[in-house]
């Protein structure tokens, strides 16, 4: 999508497919604008969802009512456990394209599958406020998790999250999230933590550093990755008017209506039913950790046996591609042992270790 302009004067693109964007700032330096931005880019693709959560009570995206699947607005609980069961929805979507690509034998959503197979169109996810959901004191943890789940497993299955805060602390944006972001966009911040937040570990050391950006004064300024093949670029954003007097939203949202009963189509929506039980999602590699029974290593059948014995209607279906497809997620290989494949203990225990999740104790029994 037309993004903004380098500072060499140059136009400069926002990809969205197979991308996620982390998008942050002090109030009012347009934050906002670039969500909206993007969304309108998208909305203008007929076969694209768009789903937008806003953990406060403003009419930023409210243009955009007609031409989204789901719209959720509020400061309240009920808001922010919306937004915890979309994430729990998008871990399910995500599952399940990744099983249907396989059935039609592709490795990623391309733009002849989005058009022809149903269930597999482009997904836009925004959740402005972000730090809303991941600081609550009852959602927030489970929230953090699910969406570095989704954001790691998403790329290729046409689904892409556009997270916006005022707020990039170290306690508001999981580090993880941080990390799996391609895309970071930071106007004006304050201190090098929201500026690494927003830009990733390392960032201020490295001189990319949008602390150096003036609040006011470089309003609609951003210090950007992932845009472009550089290491960052300064970008003026665009900016497209939603004011009283200046509407330039609400007709763009008209053409991308009028685009959709141009093609024979309906605002697109996903054919899933949101799971809204409050339990914990199950966490795969925790999972597979408990089945090892303190073995040092397991065959991968005798895994994905004891996996369907302790959870059958999470793991009933698992096939060896599923096992080595959540290991993947954490540069986990299924190694070979005397001419078979089998899961290695230590690996496992040392990524739930830095998750905090076990300790060397138990690790050592």
């Amino acid at each position: 999508m037309p993004f903004g302009r380098s500072q060499r004067g140059q136009i400069l693109n926002a990809p969205i497919t197979e991308r996620n964007y982390l998008i942050g700032g002090m109030p009012g330096q347009g934050k906002s604008s670039a969500g909206r931005t993007l969304c309108l880019g998208c909305v203008l693709d007929p076969t694209v969802e768009v789903k937008i959560y806003v953990f406060a009570s403003n009419p930023d995206f409210d243009p955009f009512t007609p031409r989204l699947s789901t719209y959720v607005k509020g400061d309240d609980d009920d808001a922010v456990q919306a937004g915890l069961v979309e994430l729990r929805t998008l871990r399910e979507e995500v599952t399940r394209r990744g099983k249907l690509l396989e059935r039609h034998g592709a490795a990623k959503v391309t733009r002849k599958l989005a058009s022809t197979v149903p269930g597999l169109h482009p997904i836009v996810v925004v959740f402005d406020e972000a730090h809303e959901l991941f600081e609550h004191s009852r959602y927030g943890a489970e929230a953090a998790d699910l969406s570095v789940k989704v954001v790691k497993k998403a790329r290729k299955t046409g689904i892409t999250l556009i997270f916006l805060t005022q707020s990039p602390t170290a306690t508001s944006i999981p580090k993880d999230l941080t990390r799996n972001c391609s895309n970071g966009i930071a106007y004006a911040v304050t201190d090098h933590v929201a500026n690494d937040g927003l830009l990733g570990s390392g960032a201020y050391r490295q001189g990319i550093r949008a602390t150096e950006l003036r609040p006011g004064e470089d309003r609609g300024t951003a210090v950007t990755t992932g845009l472009t093949a550089n290491r960052f670029e300064l970008v003026n954003t665009f900016y497209i008017p939603f004011e009283e007097d200046r509407d330039e939203i609400t007709p763009v949202i008209a053409r991308a209506m009028a685009l959709l009963a141009e093609h024979g189509r309906t605002v697109p929506t996903t054919d899933t039913t949101p799971n809204t039980d409050q339990q914990p999602t199950a966490d795969h590699l925790s999972d597979i950790y408990t089945v090892l029974r303190g073995e040092k290593r397991v065959r991968t059948q005798v895994v994905l046996a004891r996996l369907a014995e302790l959870n059958p209607t999470e793991y009933e279906d698992w096939t060896f591609q599923d096992l080595a497809a959540t290991l993947a997620e954490y540069d986990i290989e299924p190694a070979k042992s005397q001419g078979v494949k089998v899961v290695r203990a230590d690996d496992v225990a040392e990524v739930l270790t830095e998750r905090g999740e076990i300790d060397d104790e138990e690790r050592g029994t």
